[in-house]
């Protein structure tokens, strides 16, 4: 003998629709893409590369980065990679010539950090023996690849530094 007593129970809802989350690495390229109903938990994708930077995270601002130990998916996403330009090594070779660089006269061997995002300009090239004259500037790496450069050149390292491994400057005359 007992009593059973029927209570409506509350409606049990059950999305059909989807949250995406949309990552997008150098160049606003497509990198990860992931759908989650009801997402509780979600996935990030390993960490993009791009030649001469270094990964810093994801933002959706543009000014902050995601903690995702912290971050609640409630809504189509968008996150973006951040990167930092590398530091790079610029090895000097200069037998006859002193280089002015970014406001700085060089005149003797060394090597100078430059990011690898940097704009940087040769000048005024002087030549240290009255008896020769300064024909131009050349990048080189030791594999017999050269690239040439006039002396009032302004470069970028990407293009230095994606083309040649541990780019020298010598001075040719």
């Amino acid at each position: 003998n007992f009593k059973v007593e029927i209570k409506p129970v509350e409606e049990i809802y059950f999305s059909s629709e989807t949250i995406s989350m949309k990552f997008f690495s150098s160049e606003n390229k497509l990198y990860a893409y992931y759908e989650y109903v009801d997402p509780v938990s979600f996935a990030v994708p390993e960490d993009p590369e791009m030649l001469g930077y270094n990964f810093l995270g994801w933002t959706i601002d543009g000014s902050t980065l995601v903690d995702f130990e912290t971050f609640k998916l409630t809504e189509d996403t968008c996150l973006f990679a951040v990167y930092e330009a590398k530091e790079v090594n610029l090895n000097l070779k200069l037998m006859n010539s002193s280089v002015k660089i970014n406001g700085t006269t060089y005149s003797e061997d060394t090597s100078i950090t430059l990011k690898f995002d940097e704009e940087f300009s040769i000048l005024d090239a002087m030549s240290l023996s009255e008896d020769r004259e300064f024909v131009h500037y050349k990048f080189g790496c030791g594999t017999g690849y050269y690239y040439f450069v006039e002396e009032d050149s302004i470069l970028t390292c990407d293009t230095i530094f994606s083309n040649l491994l541990n780019p020298i400057l010598y001075d040719e005359y």
